[in-house]
């Protein structure tokens, strides 16, 4: 999971902008031009200082007027009649946040495209209210059976017991902030349809790819 800090320049302008001016004018006025004379040390020492102090004062007042970040919860699980259920929560108090999700299949030597149950991830932007949720989910289909076997699909299947999910989500937040959780890699029993993250990414990842699985491109919030 990652996230990036809000831009500072654009959620406090004019405090960034007085920042800025001030040293910038701090400088010029200690580098020795005419008319203020010859170059001092002692002086620029002190301009240093002053320019220090400068950026400690913004950035404490940036601290003392922070806003709660954005931040989505995403939750994956097993549904009823075979189901792989997704559910995206904006736990904020106060953030609209609009993301983004993909979730891309693989299953025996095939990606899966779930890009209609969810939505295609470059045409769909969601938005989410403070403490609103967004769920949906696909079918698994049976797992394929070997052609005049008398065992059962539970015994003898001709296909890997296992398919894997590749999930992605990004968000933008109503100040600026954005962030991203994934790639996540899930592995999906086809038999009955239990769910485990990867806790080993790479693992994941090879996985993926081992059943078919596609190299996909990062996923943007302002695509």
């Amino acid at each position: 999971m990652r996230y990036d800090a809000p831009n500072l320049a654009k959620r406090f302008p004019g405090a960034f902008a007085t920042a800025t001016i001030a040293t910038i004018a701090s400088a010029v006025l200690s580098i020795g031009l005419p008319p203020w004379g010859a170059y001092d040390r002692n002086l620029a020492v002190l301009t240093a200082t002053l320019i220090a102090l400068i950026w400690y004062t913004f950035f404490t007042f940036c601290a003392l007027h922070r806003e709660e970040r954005g931040r989505l919860t995403f939750l994956v699980a097993r549904g009823a009649s075979r189901a792989i259920e997704f559910t995206v929560k904006n736990p904020t108090l106060e953030r609209l946040i609009e993301f983004r999700w993909r979730v891309a299949g693989a299953r025996h030597g095939k990606a899966i495209d779930l890009a209609p149950a969810l939505g295609d991830p470059v045409a769909h932007l969601f938005a989410l209210m403070p403490g609103e949720q967004r769920g949906d989910a696909f079918h698994i289909a049976e797992p394929a059976k070997v052609p005049g076997s008398q065992y059962g699909a539970a015994v003898q299947r001709a296909e890997p017991d296992q398919m894997v999910l590749q999930i992605d989500l990004v968000w933008r937040d109503d100040i600026g902030g954005e962030g991203s959780i994934g790639p996540e890699f899930y592995a999906v029993d086809v038999l009955d349809c239990r769910v485990n993250r990867f806790q080993d990414r790479a693992k994941g990842a090879d996985t993926f790819r081992a059943l078919g699985g596609a190299t996909l491109p990062t996923l943007r919030a302002d695509a």
